[in-house]
């Protein structure tokens, strides 16, 4: 097995709540992923690839969670040599992240949510990497079909109501470098704030690290 997909195998079993989710991985081969430029797509994506060093790699893995629909997303980077400019856009997605779900409130839009988004990330700088909606709904039918529109984008009116589940991401891709970072979590609405019912990292995830 090469080096960086041995690393990277090592650094998913950590950084994928549940144990039982973990007990179930048994290696990359066969699971959706979207590594190089492939990342660029803000989506896993079946076919082979290769995974290099310096690489950034998304994983976007769902689960079944109490009758929720539920996923995390996230970007591994395999090193050693780390961008700056990618620590400098997880620094971004941070910050994003925790502004948006302190806004997650019964009462509060889709649209309340995206502008906590856009704004905390157009303070670091990264406005034109934004994408045009930062989550959505899950859980509402079965079998899931993923994503349940209206999208959280800008002056969306849905309001949140108590025990809804949405998939709060944030995707920061710069077209002009090809560089990109995700940080995602499933959240459950209630009227104390969100519950998280996913969690991933705060810091870079490095292979190997």
């Amino acid at each position: 097995m090469p080096p960086e997909t041995s690393a990277l195998r090592s650094t998913f079993r950590r950084s994928v709540p549940g144990r039982g989710l973990r007990r179930r991985w048994r290696g990359l081969r066969g699971f959706p992923l979207g590594p190089g430029p492939r990342a660029m797509l803000a989506r896993p994506v079946a076919g082979r690839g290769h995974i290099r060093t310096d690489d950034q790699v998304l994983f976007e893995p769902g689960v079944a969670f109490r009758h929720y629909c539920v996923a995390s997303m996230f970007t591994v980077l395999t090193g050693p040599t780390i961008d700056p400019r990618h620590l400098a856009m997880q620094a971004a997605c941070v910050d994003a992240l925790d502004r948006v779900q302190s806004t997650i409130r019964p009462g509060n839009t889709f649209g309340d949510l995206y502008e906590a988004h856009r704004s905390a990330v157009a303070e670091h700088g990264f406005e034109e990497a934004v994408l045009k909606a930062c989550g959505y709904s899950m859980g509402a039918v079965w079998e899931t079909t993923w994503m349940e529109p209206p999208f959280m984008a800008a002056k969306v009116p849905l309001v949140r109501e108590e025990q809804m589940s949405i998939f709060t991401h944030m995707i920061l891709l710069d077209r002009t470098t090809g560089l990109s970072v995700t940080l995602g979590e499933t959240v459950e609405v209630t009227s104390d704030g969100p519950v998280r019912i996913t969690s991933v990292p705060r810091e870079p995830i490095i292979a190997g690290a």
